[in-house]
């Protein structure tokens, strides 16, 4: 019985590789006879070692799991480190488990059975309902979370395994304040980094964009003492406001000039179409708003390093707002258009930088109740293909 309950506990730990690596990097699993058959060979393996060389069993488990995410993932040697170190912490759930069945008195191979079949329910519903995939991706990003992750996981495991491993109070208290004192630094570290090159190149960024819409309607309104007020912004701020040949009182005008200014700020090789239609003012989106929304597309699109057109279509009304930014783009593989507006700090620029525009835009037009539809289609007008995003409020 006894060998059963081991096959089946590592069995299901194919399966937990499994579901978690994709949960990580977003991907679907798809469960085929190649893959089943490789899971039942592990576990059958895994199993039989545990039950015939016990005192073995883990020297030899934690490169074979390694083997097995690397053949799940295939990525680079740091991220499947990573994938690999991450599925790990994420399983130590089973220790505060394993607590609690002690309680119940059960032999230890049905003990280990229930707690792995509870583990499995845990990581089948942080594959259905939890954003995983956020935090490999932030970690990924930043070298010196990764060092930190492992250089703290392997001294956790390089402490805890130097003795024989028991599941007995004592020792998985003492694994639980390892776990605990890695995560609050993970946590800490991650906090100081979001804040330093994310949550102030953010606000900033949010800002200039905001200064930008602002400068518009103040010639829409004729407001002369915003615009002074946002000229000496504009003298003293790194980002320069495109307010050339700006006219008084004007709305489809100033739109149109403001496109041609961008035009001529970021790259004058790049040609900008654009069909604008400003019947009326909306009453929950302002020009400002419109504004600001159409900067960041067009800074999105522009900064991409196509040299194909841009196209720009705006239509506002009384009860309807439609903005459309196109561009050529070329997605590196088939779950790219989904990750743009699901994943912070996303961008679609070439080079390798963080996003803040896209992040801010999808912000706005969730506070304004609006929606975002975004596609990639060919087009013959600029004969590649083209990313279209499209914002409907």
């Amino acid at each position: 019985m006894y060998l059963v309950s081991s096959v089946l506990v590592n069995t299901m730990d194919a399966l937990i590789f499994f579901l978690l690596s994709h949960t990580f990097l977003k991907r679907i699993p798809i469960f085929n006879v190649k893959r089943i058959l490789i899971g039942l060979t592990y576990g059958i393996a895994m199993g039989a070692i545990g039950y015939f060389f016990e005192d073995y069993y883990r020297i030899i488990a934690m490169p074979v799991a390694l083997l097995m995410i690397y053949l799940m993932v295939k990525l680079s040697f740091s991220s499947n480190l990573l994938v690999y170190t991450l599925v790990f912490l994420f399983q130590a759930v089973q220790f505060p488990l394993v607590l609690i069945l002690q309680f119940t008195q059960l032999e230890r191979q049905f003990m280990f059975l229930i707690g792995q079949s509870l583990i499995l329910a845990i990581v089948f519903l942080a594959y259905k309902f939890f954003p995983l995939n956020k935090v490999y991706r932030f970690i990924e990003e930043y070298i010196e979370l990764k060092f930190l992750i492992f250089f703290t996981t392997f001294f956790a495991f390089s402490v805890v395994f130097y003795w024989d491993f028991e599941y007995s109070w004592l020792y998985i208290l003492y694994y639980g304040f390892i776990l605990t004192a890695i995560l609050i630094a993970i946590y800490s570290v991650g906090s100081k980094i979001v804040h330093l090159r994310y949550k102030i190149p953010l606000k900033n960024h949010n800002d200039y964009h905001i200064d930008l819409g602002l400068m518009v309607k103040a010639y829409k309104e004729e407001n002369h003492r915003e615009i002074e007020r946002l000229n000496r912004i504009n003298d003293d701020d790194k980002f320069k406001l495109q307010t050339e040949n700006f006219q008084i009182g004007k709305t489809t005008e100033n739109i149109i000039t403001f496109i041609e200014n961008k035009q001529k700020l970021h790259n004058q090789r790049v040609e900008i179409q654009h069909n604008i239609d400003y019947d009326s003012n909306h009453p929950v989106a302002g020009i400002e708003a419109i504004i600001k929304m159409l900067s960041i597309l067009l800074d999105n699109a522009i900064e991409s390093g196509t040299d194909k057109l841009v196209l720009v279509e705006l239509t506002v009304a009384a009860s309807y707002i439609q903005l459309t930014v196109r561009n050529e783009f070329v997605p590196s593989d088939p779950e790219e258009i989904s990750r743009i507006f699901t994943i912070d700090g996303y961008t679609t620029k070439k080079t390798n930088q963080r996003g803040y525009g896209l992040t801010n835009l999808h912000y706005d037009v969730k506070n304004l109740c609006g929606k975002i539809m975004v596609t990639c289609d060919y087009r013959n007008l600029g004969k590649v293909k083209y990313l279209n995003i499209t914002i409907t409020i």
